[in-house]
């Protein structure tokens, strides 16, 4: 046993009180007191530091060439010093210079902002170029006197135009990789009623899904879906100036797939439809379209209208924040 190490001795008696046994109880000390020693020899070498170190006071300034005066570049840990009596003596402090992480937090953020710029300037060139290509198409189309050619340039344009809108709203947007579809596809849907020659007042227009948002690849996708529908709808469901409603709506369904409808309330697809669609530019598109979505296509059509209905899995389609 060590002089550090505390012996305990209990005596033991019989009936009578005799004491006939002795039971020992010994604790080794050694480590608690070379822990206790240490922490003893630490905390008289703090007092030393501390009861010869000047308290701080005034204004502390860190003004080197290569470091910012900026209060929020650094980081302050603060812990009170108590004595004895547990009444508070000292404050021991830490602080931490942060300065290159707030110039690199900062330099991000320049880096960011800047191609957030150059994305602008990208979808805003690209809705310009794809806008002078329906220009020289609307040219070619006025010197032309064959009808099928006239309505074939048309349509052409339609196309052009469903991609370019795109380019225009993401350009106008904060977010360039979702776009809101309810905004997007009456906008569209109006430009296609105007270029055809269709009044509003004539052919009203239903929209459902306001606040729904779809990425990039897919609003081009359901875009050009949408312009080959309603041009379909506006040849052959409202024949001899007869007026009705397009309806067009994109749900949300479950397990992360998403159903685009349109529909009319016309006459319906001529009876001959079906033997028509083989040669059909129109009806190929949307077809391959679909199928580039892993999508499905259901179409169909009574004296009362047409209906589209193309599911697609979007797991990927949100509600606008603002919404």
């Amino acid at each position: 046993m060590g002089p550090d190490d505390i012996t305990r001795l209990q005596p033991i008696g019989d009936a009578s009180g005799q004491v006939r046994r002795l039971a020992i109880l010994a604790r080794e000390m050694t480590v608690q007191k070379h822990t206790e020693a240490r922490l003893r020899e630490k905390m008289n070498s703090l007092a030393f530091v501390f009861d010869y170190t000047s308290d701080m006071q005034g204004l502390l300034r860190v003004e080197p060439e290569d470091r910012l005066v900026c209060v929020a570049a650094n980081r302050a840990f603060l812990e009170v010093l108590r004595d004895a009596e547990g009444r508070p003596r000292r404050m021991l402090g830490a602080i931490t210079d942060i300065t290159d992480q707030k110039r690199t937090e900062e330099q991000l953020r320049t880096s960011v902002q800047e191609k957030e710029v150059l994305l602008r300037e990208i979808h805003h060139r690209v809705k310009n170029n794809l806008q002078i290509v329906s220009s020289l198409l609307y040219l070619q189309s006025r010197k032309t006197d064959n009808a099928q050619v006239h309505i074939m340039l048309q349509e052409s344009r339609d196309r052009i135009r469903a991609m370019s809108l795109i380019h225009q709203k993401l350009y106008q947007s904060a977010d360039f990789a979702r776009i809101q579809f309810a905004g997007y596809a009456g906008e569209l849907t109006r430009e296609i009623l105007r270029s055809h020659g269709v009044a509003q007042a004539k052919v009203a227009i239903e929209i459902e899904g306001n606040g729904l948002m779809l990425s990039l690849n897919h609003a081009v996708l359901c875009g050009l879906i949408l312009s080959e529908v309603v041009t379909n709808s506006l040849k052959y469901a409202f024949p001899n100036n007869r007026r009705g409603t397009i309806r067009i709506a994109l749900r949300q369904e479950a397990a992360g797939w998403c159903q685009l409808i349109i529909s009319d309330t016309g006459v319906g697809l001529p009876v001959d439809f079906s033997t028509r669609r083989q040669s059909s530019l129109g009806v190929t598109l949307i077809e391959r379209l679909v199928g580039q979505m892993q999508g499905k296509l259901e179409r169909e059509s009574s004296s009362a209208g047409t209906c589209y209905r193309i599911s697609f899995p979007q797991p990927r389609i949100l509600e606008d924040d603002a919404g």
